[in-house]
């Protein structure tokens, strides 16, 4: 239980962060392409995707900018 909620929680904080750069869910599916839909269920924690978590990781979006 407690992996799957700060799970949630550090995806939660990539939303913002992506959110705050001004980017949205589309044009990150685009990117990499996979639909919107995925990339929702990343920042909502219901999907562990490596791949998604790496970028963004690489844009800096993982990390707690407050």
């Amino acid at each position: 239980m407690y992996k799957t909620n700060r799970l949630k929680d550090l995806c939660k904080q990539a939303q913002l962060n992506r959110i705050n750069a001004g980017i949205t869910q589309k044009s990150v599916a685009y990117e990499l392409g996979y639909s919107v839909e995925n990339i929702s269920a990343f920042e909502n924690g219901r999907n562990n995707n490596a791949e998604i978590l790496n970028y963004y990781v690489t844009k800096g979006w993982w990390n707690n900018n407050d």
